[in-house]
């Protein structure tokens, strides 16, 4: 190892360190070096030795290819930026020397003089590149991939997205890319919310496996709204910190638009869009928990159509069946909205009648009911005319249940039908 010069500037550096180490002092001269930084230099033997300045040192190595030219204005140049360079309070410069290594030079600069370490990087820059590779292959496959992909930075910042991500929000890469995603790409309505959810993720309060879904708006004018559901991944930097966010989403659009269908479905007549006997039991036991709260009444009615089977004997189902709809439509018209009407089954209706002070209210539903069915039906160009039998619970003078109640109900409509139909019955008339 070659050492002169004041030894009381730095400390020696070690034979056995291995980095390369060189200390200049204040006037910019070589004080100390240790053998890993001769054997990198070693086509300057004849120049490596205390005393040399750094320019010196910094000519000789442009000449022996030892540092890049950094371009075609000639080696005064390249000095004059690595002087330039090299007065920082601190620098880093990674070249290729003339054995092809990459070498990664970092320099110190303290009022006594300046620490050189170099080190050899070849290996991290090939994993670098090979990273590259890995990520121009990542990127081609998140092109065609089926779900969205979009990578945010720490301030949810977007940084990369996808071909799907593109076509999610309505806009081109140029719109997306920088710009906040949460301003940018979701409904007005989610954005604190999510704002909020993905700074959680980042600060570690949020489990990032949880999936989330938000509403995107599509295009510039926000035309059309998709539903995203987005799982996370926590991206991290070199030191292991919270660095941004890989968003993964799946469009549940059109699948929520089925399962919200189907959901109707199941809680509703296909053929009138009414209520059906699950969501109606549903209502009334809701309707009976609430009035005895406030103590007060419900009032439950059994609609039987009279005269509906010759209506399909004579005009056939179909005609039938638009007569089921138009019925519906014509009860509705007698309830109040927050009443309950239902298709309970075949041509038979059934109303819940919520906050029911006296008997004549259920009466005048009825009454109203009654004569809105008689109108006739224009049914394949001819006018068709039924009734209806009309059935009377009330909660609580009837029955204590919602099961007990439609039975009364059920069995008063019997009564009326038994005495002449077309008229309605309170189950109170038969006790």
């Amino acid at each position: 190892m070659n050492i002169e010069g004041d030894k009381q500037l730095r400390p020696t550096p070690s034979a056995t360190w291995p980095v390369a180490v060189a200390i200049w002092d204040g006037d910019d001269c070589l004080v100390a070096f240790n053998d890993r930084f001769t054997d990198i230099h070693a086509a300057l033997a004849s120049v490596l030795v205390p005393g040399i300045s750094y320019e010196e040192f910094l000519r000789a190595a442009l000449a022996a290819g030892l540092r890049p030219t950094a371009g075609a204005d000639g080696d005064d140049a390249a000095v004059a930026r690595g002087l330039a360079h090299w007065r920082r309070s601190e620098g880093r410069d990674d070249y290729v020397d003339a054995d092809g290594r990459w070498r990664r030079a970092d320099h110190r600069r303290v009022p006594e003089g300046s620490v050189v370490v170099i080190h050899d990087i070849t290996d991290l820059k090939n994993a670098e590149a090979e990273a590259r590779h890995g990520q121009q292959r990542a990127e081609s496959l998140l092109a065609i991939a089926g779900a969205i992909f979009v990578s945010l930075d720490r301030d949810l910042q977007v940084t990369m997205i996808n071909r799907r991500g593109l076509e999610a929000v309505g806009r081109p890469e140029h719109e997306v890319v920088g710009w906040d995603w949460v301003e940018m790409a979701l409904a007005e309505d989610e954005r604190g919310a999510a704002r909020i959810y993905m700074n959680g993720l980042l600060t570690g309060y949020i489990d990032p496996t949880a999936r989330h879904e938000v509403e995107i708006d599509m295009g510039a004018d926000a035309a059309e709204r998709r539903i995203i559901a987005f799982e996370y991944a926590v991206l991290v930097d070199a030191a292991g910190r919270p660095d941004g966010l890989l968003c993964t989403g799946i469009d549940l659009t059109e699948y929520r638009l089925v399962e919200e269908q189907n959901q109707f479905l199941m809680s509703h007549d296909e053929l009138t869009g009414l209520a059906n006997r699950t969501l109606f039991m549903d209502r009334l036991s809701l309707a009976i928990a609430g009035a005895r709260r406030n103590r007060n009444s419900v009032a439950v009615l059994f609609v039987d159509l009279d005269g509906f089977k010759p209506v399909n004997d004579t005009y056939g189902h179909e005609a039938g069946d638009e007569v089921l709809r138009q019925v519906g439509i014509r009860l509705s018209e007698a309830i109040r909205a927050t009443d309950t009407l239902a298709r309970f089954g075949g041509d038979e209706f059934t109303v819940v009648l919520t906050d029911v002070a006296r008997r004549d209210d259920a009466a005048r539903v009825a009454a109203e009911a009654l004569a809105v069915l008689g109108r006739p039906f224009k049914i394949k160009g001819a006018a068709v005319t039924i009734g209806a039998s009309i059935g009377i619970a009330i909660f609580p003078d009837d029955a204590a249940d919602a099961e007990a109640l439609v039975r009364g109900a059920d069995k008063a409509m019997y009564r009326v039908k038994e005495s002449g139909r077309n008229n309605y019955r309170f189950v109170a008339a038969d006790v």
